[in-house]
């Protein structure tokens, strides 16, 4: 299923869009091989992982595995398309806009808009530069979501509310496929 979702991919395109992408994960999210695969991965409690299933220039593809209590903060994606959906449970997604006018690190004003909860199936996108927001499992039961990155992600920017600033964040995998033993 895996191989058949990076194909599908591939054709989309450099810089898959809705509804193509959007479609592609969902479905690929809905198959029991996704859910098969997650539970052979590293798991840290408290903590989510990344793990990077494919790279290529115009698009990445990884694997989340979220424990209990695991949150990533707010933070936009390096001005890339991002669409993650849900593959096991439920995600709290908090989601954000600055309002200061800024566009680097540093300080940085930002409002709460609205948030949801997504479970198994749903898609989360993140079409425009500064689509910003906060995941978090807030439930007793491990999460698992598939992301699609248009273009992979190396640099972004992590927000603090409290502080009203920002700093540069930049993306690594925990673990890649192909060094794991499956």
């Amino acid at each position: 299923m895996i191989v058949d979702f990076l194909e599908d991919l591939k054709r989309v395109g450099a810089a898959p869009q809705a509804p193509d992408a959007q479609r592609l994960l969902r479905a690929a999210a809905l198959c029991s091989t996704v859910s098969e695969l997650a539970c052979k991965l590293p798991y840290r409690p408290n903590c989510y992982t990344r793990t990077l299933l494919h790279e290529q220039q115009e698009f990445e593809i990884l694997l989340l595995r979220w424990a209990p209590g695991a949150f990533a903060p707010i933070h936009d994606h390096g001005l890339q398309r991002c669409y993650f959906a849900i593959v096991e449970g439920t995600l709290s997604v908090d989601n954000y806009r600055r309002v200061d006018g800024g566009t680097g690190a540093g300080e940085a004003k930002i409002v709460a808009v609205d948030n949801a909860e997504l479970t198994k199936g749903e898609i989360d996108a993140r079409i425009e530069a500064w689509d910003l927001h906060r995941v978090a499992n807030r439930s007793a039961e491990e999460v698992l979501t598939l992301h699609v990155y248009a273009r992979p992600v190396k640099d972004f920017l992590v927000y603090d509310e409290a502080r009203n600033s920002c700093s540069l964040g930049q993306n690594k995998p925990d673990f890649t496929l192909s060094a794991l033993s499956l």
